[in-house]
């Protein structure tokens, strides 16, 4: 413990001898790893959903919150999916009770103010007699940026509707991951 502050001091030291500059492409914006998402400056993000379910997820930083538009086909005919954004970075490692959230908020309905409902309780979409379904309305809760921020996320469509309260949905049968459109 007493050699800390003299390490620390000597890493410094060697810090200020490099006088190099950034190569350009060490300044360039990080890519979208399984581990980390860089968000800055991010004002959309989009997912391709895949599985029994088929089409796309789109948020956008607009006034009043981020606007989430889904244009979704292979929903059941007049019948509510849930739909939700979840902590995992991939569809492939996917905890169904893991919702994006900053783990003070409970799951709730998509319109619970702040605090009451996870960041990725987006409500539910309902399939037409076609089995389409589209869904768009301004969220205040969910974020593209900071500690909660839904980029680089799974978004996940479930069988059941979602009633906000004790059941998420059922299984998932659609997922794609939120990437940036800038």
């Amino acid at each position: 413990m007493r050699l800390l502050p003299f390490l620390l001091l000597g890493l410094a030291a060697c810090a200020q001898d490099d006088p190099t500059p950034l190569a350009p492409e060490a300044s360039a914006p990080r890519a979208i790893s399984a581990d980390t998402v860089d968000v800055q400056g991010v004002s959309a993000a989009r997912a391709q959903v895949e599985g029994d379910v088929t089409g796309t997820v789109t948020l956008r930083r607009v006034g009043g919150g981020t606007r989430v538009l889904m244009s979704l086909d292979g929903l059941g005919r007049d019948r509510f999916h849930g739909v939700q954004i979840l902590s995992a970075r991939s569809c492939d490692d996917l905890d169904p009770a893991r919702h994006l959230g900053d783990g003070r908020a409970t799951h709730g309905p998509y319109d619970a103010t702040t605090g009451r409902r996870h960041a990725g309780d987006l409500g539910n979409i309902k399939g037409d007699d076609r089995r389409r379904g589209r869904f768009d309305r301004i969220d205040p809760v969910v974020s593209l940026d900071g500690y909660v921020s839904a980029v680089g996320r799974a978004v996940v469509v479930r069988a059941s509707q979602d009633d906000g309260w004790a059941s998420g949905g059922g299984e998932v049968i659609g997922c794609g991951v939120l990437t940036p459109t800038r």
